[in-house]
């Protein structure tokens, strides 16, 4: 891969009762025992939305409709950059899996920094507790309830 490459990944967070889908990626891959969010790399001539529909399908067996964008970083990443564009999800349907995964787990929005996480995705996990933790504490929720 040349220096100047640029791998484009496209995630999704998944909400249920306050907590956030989390996947453990497998031994062998990049990141091996990083919890991240469940997405994949964008094929060429796909768009966001479709790259998450199917990552989401292949990955966690969720059929999800992408919401709105909540955040881009781009970092290095081996052979070039990565360029990462995290969206909301809604209407998960299917049978839940674990298909690439080691591990899938909900987790609180406040547990977010607790988990073994690439360093460079630190900013974006704090955005995102004190996102859906604001908005577990307004449906009456306590951010970290089981």
């Amino acid at each position: 891969m040349d220096d100047a490459a640029e791998v484009v990944v496209v995630a999704g967070v998944v909400e249920r009762e306050g907590k956030l889908l989390m996947g453990c990626r497998p031994s062998g891959a990049h990141l091996a025992g990083c919890w991240e969010f469940p997405g994949g790399k964008l094929r060429p001539g796909e768009s966001h939305g479709d790259c998450l529909r199917r990552e989401m399908t292949e990955e966690i067996g969720l059929a999800v409709e992408p919401g709105p964008l909540l955040f881009t970083a781009e970092h290095a990443h081996p052979g070039g950059r990565l360029r990462l564009h995290l969206y909301a999800c809604a209407a998960a349907t299917g049978a839940l899996e674990a298909r690439w995964h080691t591990a899938l787990q909900w987790v609180a929005p406040a547990e977010l920094a607790r988990l073994e996480t690439p360093r460079e995705d630190r900013a974006m996990l704090a955005m995102l507790a004190a996102r859906y933790g604001a908005t577990a504490a307004r449906a009456g929720r306590p951010p970290s309830s089981a």
